[in-house]
């Protein structure tokens, strides 16, 4: 986001679902889809995507965001097995007992 400032690019939302313990990408994506207004928001979102719990539900709610007019691009971390590490190491902490459900 520094970067992107730097470069002259504004952000009109930003959210973060850290290690998705509560929330996840799908539940920001429902939210923004539940909440667009094509005319007033954004016409481009832009998600940086560590973990997927439900992508069925993922995809509905971005063919829903796309009908209306909204592009999303989006970035998934952790498909290269050095990137599996440093998403491991981001959110690894949620492996212990402490977390389990």
């Amino acid at each position: 986001m520094e970067t992107a400032h730097l470069l002259g690019l504004s952000f009109s939302s930003v959210y973060s679902v850290g290690n998705s313990v509560q929330n996840g990408v799908e539940d920001i994506l429902e939210y923004i889809d539940e909440n667009y207004t094509p005319q007033q928001d954004s016409k481009v979102i832009m998600l940086f995507i560590e973990h997927m719990d439900d992508p069925q539900r993922f995809c509905r709610h971005a063919s829903s965001l796309t009908v209306k007019g909204a592009r999303i691009c989006a970035v998934k971390a952790g498909s290269t097995d050095a990137g599996k590490r440093a998403a491991n190491a981001h959110t690894g902490a949620l492996e212990s007992p402490e977390y389990a459900v």
